[in-house]
């Protein structure tokens, strides 16, 4: 779930209103991704929803999907 939130959320980019500092979250994401690390991961999720605009719903284009392959060691 938290990987696929990440996911959604760095392909909205465009839309945060503070572009440097979600693109700083999104380094740290990929690095706690590559660490395994589900807790940071999941902080780096708030902290870039918090930089979506308040225009309307968040979620209209978000669909979660199921867990890859690649997403097996984050859930340890």
């Amino acid at each position: 779930f938290h990987v696929h939130m990440f996911q959604y959320l760095t392909s909205e980019i465009g839309r945060m209103t503070e572009r440097a500092k979600a693109e700083r979250l999104i380094q740290q994401g990929r690095a706690f991704m590559d660490q395994n690390n589900i807790r940071g991961l999941r902080a780096v999720n708030g902290q870039l929803w918090g930089l979506m605009p308040d225009d309307g719903p968040k979620l209209n284009n978000w669909r979660p999907g199921l867990l890859g392959s690649s997403d097996v060691g984050l859930l340890r």
